[in-house]
């Protein structure tokens, strides 16, 4: 990392604290068939099966797991900011309607994505507040890009799986299990590994990211 010497000693006393506070809560229990128990400071991701895995596929970025995917149909992205991987989605998927969620849109740069029309939509508000107005198996797709905490990405994926076609599927950025850039746990890999396991979902693209906050394609297993 390129630190100054003071951000270099800052990070060395912060790590020396962690040590002390942290480390005594994560000491390994011991070994299980499935993981290593790391006590109660951290909860492990649920362990997938090889059927979750098996059509899985690894690619370089998130822009290019976009041209792996279906074009075309009814898509959205819920968690906007600026609009700006929402033009990416729009340019290379093409649906034929693009409906975008968030808070507010405050932040949104008007000049990033083609303005309010037929073809993007703009929705206010809670997320899965605002998924829960659409009938079930509205969209084909879903990028889902929102509060990244795990009680957030359970209610996103609970209107998710409702309003997506039986044959659609969701993609989920930030699938990580710490934040670096914020000293932060994320959610978003304990809820996706948990939709694949209890209502068998598979992952069927893995795309990777330079800091690892990476992308997962997740669809519905077939019977």
């Amino acid at each position: 990392m390129d630190l100054t010497t003071q951000q270099s000693a800052w990070l060395a006393n912060m790590q020396r604290e962690w040590f002390q506070v942290m480390k005594p809560l994560s000491l390994t229990e011991g070994w299980s068939d499935q993981f290593i128990k790391r006590g109660k400071a951290f909860t492990p991701i649920p362990k997938l099966a090889r059927q979750h895995l098996a059509n899985a596929k690894i690619v370089a970025s998130r822009e290019d797991l976009l041209d792996d995917l279906p074009k075309g149909g009814i898509g959205g992205e819920v968690g906007t900011q600026h609009g700006y991987f929402a033009r990416k989605l729009f340019d290379v998927l093409r649906p034929e309607e693009l409906h975008l969620f968030d808070l507010s849109f405050d932040s949104f740069d008007a000049a990033a994505l083609l303005p309010e029309s037929g073809q993007v939509k703009k929705h206010a508000g809670d997320a899965a507040g605002q998924l829960s107005r659409f009938p079930p198996g509205y969209f084909d797709w879903l990028y889902i890009d929102a509060n990244h905490s795990y009680a957030s990405v359970k209610r996103d994926i609970d209107e998710a799986t409702r309003v997506v076609k039986s044959t659609g599927f969701l993609v989920f950025n930030d699938f990580t299990y710490w934040s670096p850039l914020e000293a932060m746990d994320y959610g978003v890999a304990h809820a996706v590994c948990e939709l694949c396991i209890e209502q068998n979902w598979e992952i069927v693209f893995l795309a990777l990211e330079p800091w690892m906050y990476c992308d997962v394609v997740v669809r519905r297993r077939k019977a």
